[in-house]
């Protein structure tokens, strides 16, 4: 079984869960580069347009991969609170691929892998701020911030708690369309005064 030739769309990045694959390379198509289980191939896909540059077939009987599709991936990235850390991610892969590559015509579906990815992630992770343009700092902040918030925010709905025992929490019911009749807690003005 084929799962992608030479010539075909990169729409996915592959991991190798199951059983043993081939790639040939279109540059060198004397020779078949074995993939197994825990590999990993066209992560490129992610991080650029991408033509796969070999094929890649089942050798054994039964094979798993999981595929992550490309478009799903930048859906969701571009969501994430991570986002500014996975586009500097994708410029040190990129820059990285260019250094070995200058024609990235010669790069094939298999390069990358696990050592070049804790590689950048590392040089990520470790930077300076200056070093990586303030990256996730923004991010971060906003987080702690959030954070902080809801630590205080439960501090104090603890201690008016203690000091209002015979008192106990009073529900609001509110109708729902959907859900009929919700109880919802009545948050007291003295604490949310504390904090908005």
């Amino acid at each position: 079984d084929e799962v992608f030739r030479t010539g075909m769309k990169g729409t996915a990045m592959y991991f190798v869960t199951l059983g043993e694959l081939t790639y040939d390379y279109c540059h060198r198509p004397d020779t078949s580069l074995p993939v197994s289980s825990q590999d990993w191939l066209c992560e490129m896909a992610l991080w650029t347009s991408w033509e796969h540059r070999g094929r890649l077939s089942v050798v054994s009987p039964a094979a798993e991969l999981l595929r992550v599709q490309v478009e799903t991936f930048h859906a969701v990235a571009s969501h994430s609170s991570v986002r500014s850390a996975l586009r500097h991610y994708a410029r040190l892969y990129l820059k990285r691929a260019l250094v070995e590559f200058p024609d990235l015509m010669q790069m094939d579906d298999l390069w990358g892998g696990e050592a070049l990815a804790r590689e950048i992630t590392e040089i990520i992770f470790r930077a300076e701020p200056e070093e990586v343009n303030n990256l996730g700092k923004a991010d971060f902040m906003q987080w702690k911030k959030k954070a902080m918030l809801r630590q205080k925010m439960f501090a104090a709905w603890k201690e008016y708690h203690q000091a209002q025992m015979k008192h106990p929490v009073r529900f609001l019911l509110r109708r729902s369309p959907l859900r009929g009749r919700m109880p919802r807690a009545k948050i007291p003005k003295q604490v949310l005064g504390r904090f908005f």
